[in-house]
């Protein structure tokens, strides 16, 4: 016997609880569907609960360690199998080579930049190879990622926030405007998509102006503006500490 979650109701066979199951995705039934949903939200996960549901899957679709089919078996190639592979797929060419997609290729794909120059344009060599001018940007940062607030580690990007790689303006040189920070690699991809890019260069401008300022960015999670503020007050007391001395 098979019992629907939502209703309680018991079925003999796998399809017609399928079919009944539909019923319940129906758009029609959202005020249901919602009201079930709240109500699981509501029920506590207790350790006692989580056990019972743990006892009652023991057993069902498990096919781990003895269960599994391919248990004990091992189906290595051996030397001349492999050779007689390597010599029947040598000349062979992939069926896509040689070949595009025209509707992700080109100015139909999401990341399509119409600013070929733009693109094309190679990095300068303080952006590689001072590394004063990115230490100097971190410290301003205070490691910390200039959009979440996150702690930067080794997976970090120096980004440049109108995407023209010749200019590496910040106000750490005096200029009248910043277009560097750092970022992580996730929050990286982010800010260098194409449709969102703008609103991530808008974000990017006032939370480094709030940096200048003295001010936590808004942007920033609760925790991260906490920890920055614990950092803050540490950094003080230690400049007070070697003052005294």
């Amino acid at each position: 016997m098979i019992k629907c979650d939502i209703c309680h109701k018991e079925f003999d066979k796998k399809k017609s609880f399928s079919n009944h199951r539909r019923w319940h995705d129906l758009p029609e039934y959202k005020e249901f569907q919602e009201k079930f949903k709240n109500n699981i939200k509501s029920i506590k996960k207790t350790i006692e609960w989580k056990e019972k549901i743990r006892n009652s899957n023991i057993g069902k679709h498990n096919h781990k360690g003895k269960r599994n089919p391919m248990y004990g078996k091992n189906y290595k190639c051996s030397e001349k199998t492999k050779q007689k592979l390597s010599r029947a797929l040598k000349g062979r060419k992939p069926w896509n080579t040689g070949k595009k997609c025209p509707q992700l290729s080109g100015v139909n794909h999401h990341a399509w930049n119409p600013n070929r120059d733009q693109v094309k344009k190679h990095y300068t060599l303080r952006f590689y190879f001072n590394r004063e001018f990115r230490n100097k940007i971190l410290e301003f940062q205070y490691k910390r990622d200039l959009l979440t607030g996150n702690s930067l580690k080794s997976k970090m990007d120096l980004h440049h926030f109108n995407k023209d790689k010749t200019d590496d303006s910040h106000f750490i040189k005096n200029d009248d405007y910043c277009n560097l920070g750092f970022l992580n690699r996730n929050t990286h991809k982010k800010c260098d998509y194409q449709k969102n890019f703008e609103e991530y260069k808008e974000i990017l401008v006032k939370n480094t102006i709030a940096l200048i300022e003295g001010r936590i960015p808004k942007s920033w999670n609760k925790k991260n503006k906490e920890l920055l503020m614990q950092e803050k007050l540490i950094q003080k007391q230690i400049i007070n500490f070697i003052k005294i001395k």
